[in-house]
């Protein structure tokens, strides 16, 4: 069962992400597969490698 709490968070961060013309990176897979055909411009946080820090 799904949250619909959650759902309404997630849609109004992307309506938010999208009006400002902001990219918007997210976790969600489903929604960047959902997406990925449409002119929003949606990453997702797996697709990025995060370097290591050096020790200082």
């Amino acid at each position: 069962m799904s949250n619909p709490l959650r759902s309404v968070v997630d849609t109004s961060v992307c309506i938010k992400h999208f009006q400002v013309g902001a990219t918007l990176l997210t976790l969600d897979s489903k929604l960047v597969k959902a997406l990925a055909a449409s002119s929003y411009n949606i990453c997702s946080f797996n697709d990025f490698d995060v370097p290591t820090l050096p020790l200082i």
